[in-house]
């Protein structure tokens, strides 16, 4: 079966990338080369939100993101 989904890769630096993708219509976020530490994840967190919002609005349909 061919995989159809819509996917995107952002830098977000210190050697980190976060891949978002549209499967199905479910959303899955893969960290690379993994999850960072807590440390180094707080830091990386205002580029990762910016990432994200720009995947979604690439999509063009109306969204809310809620975070917990």
């Amino acid at each position: 079966m061919m995989d159809l989904s819509y996917r995107s890769t952002c830098r977000l630096g210190r050697g980190y990338s976060v891949e978002f993708a549209i499967t199905g219509g479910q959303l899955s976020v893969r960290w690379l080369p993994d999850l960072p530490p807590n440390a180094v994840g707080r830091h990386l967190l205002p580029a990762y939100r910016e990432a994200r919002n720009e995947f979604l609005a690439s999509l063009g349909i109306p969204m809310l993101v809620v975070e917990l």
